[in-house]
């Protein structure tokens, strides 16, 4: 069960800031230990809390806020993790420690963030897979927050979100290479568009829906087509919508695949597997020739800045 695994999981993120928290005072660093679930209180959305704003900052003037009163104000705590009101462990999701840096930072209204990465930065590809990438040395949170939607894995748009509120700015730096100049993520926004992004997802599933009387793809079928991938906790990707069909794009996982035969219970519904889905940010013609050649186009989107393929 999804509270059992929080409640597992919990106790690697306490067990291992204890042991950094007396490795440091071994040496003479000066520090406090802080249980993270005495500030963030969340719902009990196992495995995704929801952060309850209001709460923390009232748990964070009580508790924290003195903390760091105490010279040299060193705290260390955890990531990953929330407490309900009632007591019960919960995690926050994907990338949920950069997060935990962000509620932090949110209610302390704090200069910076920086978070600590395998890589460099930001880059406007993944460098495991493209070898010809650009580092993205300053970018805005809106920029950033487009591509982690998009599917950049650097940073999750939870995370950049409550630092643009309070337009604290985040560095991106590598623990691998130390003086590597990273990347910035502020307000400024007129380096975005200078260099193209795109980001490719593999092993996405085209799934076409289509009602088995040819009627249209109205409000009624479309309420219940997101029904049931809410209920299933099925991200749509990317969705496209004709006369007679309703088609989207998903993660291939068996969690896809149980909702197609439960959507197949009252639509026609087809599907391709083996799909990659193309999204290029402030593209130019020859990036889009690059990243297609060779493949069969599936479905083609395009908006003033952003351009989609579903290719095989």
């Amino acid at each position: 069960m999804d509270q059992d695994y929080d409640q597992i999981v919990s106790f690697g993120e306490v067990w291992s800031t204890l042991i950094v928290s007396a490795h440091l005072r071994s040496t003479g660093l000066v520090n406090s230990w802080l249980d993270a679930r005495t500030i963030v209180r969340t719902d009990a959305s196992h495995r995704s809390a929801k952060v309850e704003w209001q709460a923390c900052q009232n748990l964070a003037d009580r508790y924290l806020k003195p903390l760091l009163a105490n010279r040299p104000g060193r705290i260390v705590t955890q990531g990953f993790i929330g407490r309900t009101a009632d007591g019960r462990t919960t995690t926050l999701g994907r990338e949920g420690s950069d997060f935990s840096a962000a509620i932090f930072a949110y209610l302390l209204d704090a200069e910076s963030v920086t978070i600590w990465k395998d890589v460099p930065g930001m880059f406007n590809a993944d460098p495991k897979r493209f070898p010809d990438t650009t580092l993205l040395a300053h970018i805005s949170y809106r920029e950033a927050i487009e591509l982690s939607y998009f599917g950049a894995s650097v940073i999750h748009p939870r995370t950049l979100q409550p630092l643009q509120k309070k337009h604290i700015p985040l560095y991106v730096r590598s623990f691998v290479e130390i003086n590597a100049p990273g990347s910035i993520i502020d307000d400024r926004s007129e380096n975005d568009s200078l260099i193209p992004s795109f980001i490719v997802k593999p092993e996405q599933l085209l799934i076409s829906i289509t009602p088995h009387d040819l009627s249209f793809v109205v409000e009624e079928n479309l309420s219940g087509i997101f029904w049931l991938f809410a209920q299933r906790g099925v991200r749509i990707d990317l969705m496209q919508n004709s006369a007679v069909a309703f088609s989207v794009v998903v993660d291939d996982s068996p969690r896809s695949r149980e909702l197609i035969e439960e959507l197949r219970k009252g639509y026609e519904v087809r599907y391709n597997d083996g799909c990659e889905l193309i999204t290029v940010r402030h593209f130019d013609e020859a990036t889009l020739a690059t990243l297609t050649a060779g493949k069969e186009v599936l479905i083609e989107q395009r908006s003033r800045s952003t351009a989609r393929f579903v290719v095989k």
